[in-house]
């Protein structure tokens, strides 16, 4: 996954995903890193939707808003 989606929060590494309306932190385990991305071995479930942008501007239940992008 990008690496941008890899954020700290209290010391613990974690990824926002978006469940309804509203981001919610996943505290992760990672794998191998690279660069620009990373592999998470837990805490995430393939049906997930990760947020990649702004994650580090997100807390634990930041309301959010779907931008679809333009094709």
């Amino acid at each position: 996954m990008p690496r941008l989606s890899v954020v700290w929060r209290d010391g613990i590494e974690v990824v926002f995903v978006a469940r309804g309306s509203r981001a919610v932190a996943v505290p992760v385990e990672m794998g191998w890193r690279e660069p620009d991305c990373v592999e998470v071995t837990q805490g995430l479930l393939g049906s997930d939707r990760i947020i990649v942008e702004g994650a580090t501007r997100l807390t634990d239940g930041s309301l959010l808003q779907e931008i679809t992008p333009e094709k």
